[in-house]
């Protein structure tokens, strides 16, 4: 009997065009749809053999990326947001969305490294009494793309990364826990950027009514805001932001407690998910 293989994905519009039609593998793959800091927590007990979960996470040194696909943004990317009632770069309190990491962690850079500033960092649920008395709060995926125009001064995250470092930003590829035989799976996942065109508007026409945003946001945050494949430039622009955050670990760690442990070596150079040779069968 096969052991399923088990995929864990973020619960936002921006990954379900990347797992559309996943309910054809049945019983030979368990899908899990959990906030990015629950993902990576499984992940890291071996609970997952991959997941679509936050970049950072590679930093522990014991997995590996899928080659070829992964949520990326090329400038505005509409759904990682700093927002605030006053200039967000003047911000001297900044609540960062608990939700996430990688978001978290590239925000602590952009103020530390990028404008050189060190505000006080807090992680409370987005909009809690707590994130609304910061000058500014991040808010990620779903919650971002609804909080778009809604205060007085924003700051799109993917913008300020292209602005800053001339590279696309990869906010979550598939990370593979080594070891793990992801079998045919592999390539339904890999080839997702050739088929998902197809489905966004239906996707866009769900998250409309569910999320009540007008349609054709939707349709453009998927057409537009966000690319879906891993290429050379986004590499690069994942293994700039992967260095970034390994050299300032020790800092970012007393800012973000569930930050990933550091088990990798410098200068990091990503490592590619391969079918293992001798695989032929869906299992790990």
């Amino acid at each position: 009997m096969n052991i399923p293989v088990r995929i864990g994905v973020v619960p936002y519009l921006n990954a379900k065009p990347l797992v559309e039609g996943c309910e054809v593998w049945g019983d030979l793959a368990e899908f899990s749809f959990l906030p990015p800091s629950e993902l990576a927590v499984r992940l890291a007990r071996g609970e997952l053999d991959a997941a679509l979960v936050s970049s950072v996470e590679y930093l522990r040194g014991t997995y590996e990326i899928l080659p070829e696909v992964a949520i990326v943004s090329r400038g505005a990317v509409n759904s990682v947001l700093l927002t605030g009632d006053a200039p967000i770069e003047e911000a001297e309190t900044v609540n960062l969305d608990p939700s996430s990491l990688t978001s978290c962690v590239m925000t602590a850079l952009w103020y530390r490294l990028r404008l050189r500033r060190n505000p006080t960092f807090s992680r409370h649920p987005v909009d809690s009494p707590e994130a609304l008395r910061c000058d500014a709060q991040l808010a990620i995926g779903d919650t971002g793309l609804g909080r778009c125009g809604a205060r007085p001064y924003q700051l799109d995250l993917g913008a300020a990364w292209e602005e800053w470092v001339g590279h696309p930003f990869v906010y979550a590829p598939w990370i593979v826990r080594k070891g793990a035989d992801l079998g045919p799976l592999a390539d339904f996942l890999m080839s997702a950027p050739a088929r998902c065109g197809k489905s966004i508007p239906a996707l866009a026409e769900q998250a409309s009514s569910r999320l009540g945003i007008e349609q054709d946001i939707c349709v453009r945050y998927l057409t537009h805001s966000l690319q879906f494949t891993l290429d050379h430039e986004a590499r690069m622009g994942l293994e700039t932001f992967l260095n970034m955050a390994a050299e300032n670990h020790d800092w970012l760690a007393q800012i973000i407690e569930d930050l990933p442990p550091l088990g990798v070596d410098l200068p990091i150079a990503i490592e590619l998910y391969s079918l293992p040779a001798d695989s032929c069968s869906m299992g790990t």
